[in-house]
């Protein structure tokens, strides 16, 4: 009698060899032409929280600030950008952001972007830092990761008095 677990085993990777097979097949075999890069670029500067009230709710103001190197060939305006971050157990995101800067920007420009988020309820306490993944979508509704950062706490020793 042969062993399950060594059969299933086995026929795990030969599905596998098969998936990979097809997935070279088709990026050899593909009629699509490659597309010319639609890139922003983004380099870190800030990212800092403090503790604010919305109404009558507690809420978290999140400060974000970013060189952005426009490398598409067209002008680009920053319509609206995203923070992703987990609450508890479940990822939560949030996109009720205030930008500023010179809009559009040229091709090939650097520009400082900043960006202002406010979350409610707040995902941390005040002495806690937040890692959240931020994204910007530009105005071709083009989805761009600018990056996965630390905010940090106003309370943090590390913060800009």
């Amino acid at each position: 009698m042969t062993d399950p677990i060594a059969a299933t085993s086995f026929g795990l990777k030969i599905i596998e060899h098969i998936v990979r097979f097809f997935g070279w097949f088709r990026q050899v075999f593909s009629r699509k032409k490659p597309s010319v890069p639609h890139e922003l670029t983004f380099t870190p500067q800030h990212h800092l929280w403090n503790p604010t009230v919305i109404g009558d709710m507690p809420a978290m103001q999140l400060m974000s600030d970013w060189w952005m190197m426009n490398a598409t060939p067209t002008a680009v305006s920053i319509l609206r950008a995203e923070v992703v971050y987990w609450h508890r157990c479940r990822r939560r995101k949030s996109n009720q952001q205030q930008s500023s800067g010179p809009w559009p920007i040229p091709p090939g420009e650097l520009y400082e972007l900043r960006l202002l988020f406010f979350v409610t309820p707040p995902a941390k306490k005040e002495n806690k830092d937040l890692w959240a993944k931020i994204y910007v979508i530009d105005n071709f509704n083009r989805r761009h990761k600018a990056g996965k950062v630390k905010f940090i706490s106003h309370k943090n020793p590390q913060f800009p008095s």
